[in-house]
């Protein structure tokens, strides 16, 4: 390995512990917020609605804000912004864990998703420091750290506050994300030089600029609909799928044991396959994965809302999430290739917010779908969802097919040579 790959590798690993420490402390917390608030108010009938408010709220802020992170790492060195989310992050968890009421948790979750970003930071950095033919490798290990923490956040929450108490968690996992602040401080090499700064300044892009180029260069516009459709299609399940669990196979007192054995299938083949994608960006073009592992989704959710037995809706589950984390490394890989220094972070925080808005317009597909009285159904449906990107990745293949033609009968030659601009 030569040493430049060493060095990167070594500074990866910092943001690889940033994330983890941010997704070990947001799945650790989240599915305790009830308790939180049940310690915090005396209204026993508004406890779920203060829970509702501080699960969806981090979302719909950062949602709204993470562009505007993104604009402001184009301005300033992209590791002072990795700083900057990782001290945020904690003092946010800081401010919950010290919270006497309701209203005060709350705004400490808003602000959690406002002033976060971590993921956006460490992704600029990542694609402004790591040599171009391994962004896609190091985007995969990147997002290791996210799959890694979700899957040992609610073990790690559940002991914690067993033994040590409801706010003993975010304690430790604002310690960690501090840590990691003043690692990234004190190691993280910068992301660019002044002089490349105040070039780039002269015409920075804006977010409704950065907007219309996403819709006007095609094979953008492709990559981000797939990614929120993945996006909106795992929110769903994650509310259809324990139900089907219950429903088909529960019952008695091991029915959360086997929603749990469920959802970590899921999340092992997501971390296995999160690397391996990454990899593959760097060598393959993405419509023709997406279209792969698209198509893979809608089998593998169908196998599972037809299954007559447990045992296999795990290997199926395992398969499910494998393919499904093939969508971002390919999407953020086209936007930092098709992306210069002076816009790499508010594209980056741009296609996050897209995608967070999948996410949040996923989540209302169980209700729409209400009618369906049985779970399986309904998840058949969702299942469904994976073929509009499919389609749509295909439209791109035949239209790079017409253009390799025209240029063969003598087309255009200035043509563009990006697909879908």
């Amino acid at each position: 390995m030569s040493e430049s790959a060493i060095t990167w590798k070594k500074h990866l690993s910092i943001l690889w512990a940033g994330q983890f420490s941010v997704s070990l402390g947001l799945t650790g917390t989240t599915p305790f917020i009830g308790l939180h608030m049940a310690r915090l108010t005396d209204d026993g009938g508004s406890v779920v609605l203060w829970a509702s408010l501080a699960m969806a709220g981090p979302s719909l802020a950062y949602m709204l804000t993470t562009p505007l992170w993104g604009k402001l790492s184009d301005r300033m060195d992209r590791k002072w912004s990795v700083v900057r989310a990782l001290s945020g992050l904690a003092a946010c968890m800081i401010g919950m864990s010290l919270s006497t009421n309701a209203a005060a948790f709350l705004l400490f979750r808003l602000l959690q998703g406002a002033l976060g970003g971590i993921s956006d930071a460490s992704l600029s950095w990542i694609a402004a420091s790591v040599p171009p033919d391994r962004r896609g490798e190091a985007i995969g290990i990147y997002q290791q750290a996210s799959l890694a923490g979700s899957l040992g956040g609610p073990l790690l929450g559940g002991l914690a506050m067993s033994l040590a108490g409801e706010a003993s968690m975010l304690i430790l996992t604002a310690s960690l994300a501090a840590s990691c602040a003043c690692a990234s401080a004190c190691w993280l090499p910068k992301g660019r030089n002044a002089s490349a700064r105040k070039r780039d300044r002269r015409g920075e892009p804006g977010i409704a600029a950065t907007l219309a180029v996403f819709w006007r260069m095609k094979e953008l516009r492709v990559m981000l609909t797939a990614g929120s459709l993945t996006r909106g299609m795992t929110a769903a399940l994650a509310v259809l799928f324990p139900l089907t669990v219950s429903e088909r196979f529960g019952g008695g007192s091991g029915t959360a044991a086997l929603i749990g054995m469920h959802e970590a299938a899921g999340g092992f083949g997501a971390l296995i396959g999160s690397r391996y994608w990454g990899t593959r960006s760097d060598q393959r073009e993405g419509k023709t994965m997406i279209r792969l592992a698209s198509l893979m989704g809608v089998l593998t959710i169908g196998l599972q809302a037809a299954s007559p037995v447990y045992a296999m809706l795990l290997p199926c589950r395992a398969i499910q999430g494998f393919y499904s984390s093939a969508i971002s490394p390919f999407v953020l890989r086209a936007i930092t290739r098709e992306s210069g220094q002076d816009s790499l972070g508010v594209r980056i925080g741009t296609a996050n917010s897209v995608l967070v808005f999948g996410q949040f317009a996923g989540s209302f597909i169980p209700a729409a779908l209400r009618g369906i009285a049985d779970p399986s159904l309904a998840v058949a449906a969702v299942g469904l969802i994976p073929l509009a990107a499919a389609g749509s990745a295909s439209s791109l293949n035949v239209r790079s097919r017409n253009r390799i033609l025209t240029r063969k009968k003598g087309g255009n030659s200035n043509e563009s040579s990006i697909s879908g601009s």
